[in-house]
């Protein structure tokens, strides 16, 4: 049953985001929501983080924990823990022509998110990760020679350096200096046999930040 929810609030976002469905498509209670946000991460454990060994779980616990070490701003943390749901979510790629991994790993993410009760703010946190490491390849030349070739390959996947007016743009966002913060986190969260929180510490912060209507 849970996992048939899951599949159904995944749904849910992408059909959301094409403007394809009506919103009232299903509803779910707070615990219900939780639930199916755990049940997704829970299973990040089985999905290797780029080149291995950590796990995606290993990276999101650590990027969560990393931010609660910068800062103490609860939305912040919720964010760093996570952005990288929409990858989670499922592969809407081959349903949605042009689109791309971008696309389904932070936009169809923070429109899952927002069905899932999480404020605007913290929504658009978690794209963070992606934008701020799109702007740094534009603004930093040392940036890009300490990637890694696979790094530059998921790079480039994910619409590679912003262009000038994009990173204009950017530094004209609200949440720019934070968005930085939360790649940073993003970029660090890659250490081998650290001890981190598990995720059942983070249940009484989502149960607080999440508001259904």
């Amino acid at each position: 049953m849970k996992i048939f929810k899951i599949l159904c609030i995944s749904a849910f976002c992408f059909f959301s985001s094409v403007q394809a469905q009506d919103r009232g498509f299903f509803e779910l209670n707070k615990k219900e929501v939780i639930d199916c946000l755990f049940e997704l991460l829970q299973g990040a454990e089985q999905q290797i983080y780029h080149e291995g060994p950590l796990t995606q779980l290993d990276h999101v616990l650590e990027c969560a924990y990393l931010a609660t070490e910068m800062s103490d701003d609860e939305e912040f943390i919720i964010a760093s823990l996570l952005h990288n749901i929409g990858f989670l979510c499922g592969d809407f790629e081959a349903e949605m022509p042009g689109s791309t991994e971008r696309m389904m790993d932070k936009e169809i993410g923070a429109t899952f998110l927002s069905d899932c009760g999480l404020s605007a703010r913290i929504c658009e946190l978690t794209k963070g990760s992606l934008q701020g490491k799109r702007y740094l390849a534009y603004k930093d030349p040392f940036f890009i020679k300490n990637l890694s070739s696979y790094d530059l390959e998921i790079l480039e996947k994910q619409g590679g350096p912003m262009t000038e007016e994009e990173a204009q743009y950017f530094e004209r966002d609200p949440y720019f200096e934070e968005k930085l913060l939360l790649h940073e986190c993003d970029q660090g969260s890659h250490q081998i046999d650290i001890i981190v929180p598990n995720l059942e510490s983070y249940k009484s912060l989502l149960e607080k930040h999440i508001h259904l209507e």
